[in-house]
């Protein structure tokens, strides 16, 4: 589970003293699939409301089919306000 290691890796540089301490990301897919995102990156401190939910970016990729479309999930950086 690759994505678990992006995941984790995120969350680190997202925690206290890292380089994205600051940083809001806005993460697309379904409920589910966000909060995944959202628990991982908590067990490393990140405060849940700095994953906000998206649509998809402009530009994004295409899903070409399959059963893992569903699954897809886009994490982008959120505006800094």
């Amino acid at each position: 589970m690759v994505w678990l290691a992006v995941l984790e890796s995120l969350g680190e540089c997202m925690g206290q003293g890292g380089p994205m301490a600051e940083q809001t990301i806005g993460v697309s897919g379904d409920e589910e699939h966000r909060h995944v995102v959202r628990e991982v990156l908590g067990s490393r401190g990140v405060a849940p409301t700095r994953v906000v939910a998206t649509g998809p970016s402009q530009g994004a990729a295409e899903c070409q089919g399959g059963a893992d479309c569903s699954k897809r999930v886009e994490i982008t950086l959120a505006p800094v306000p």
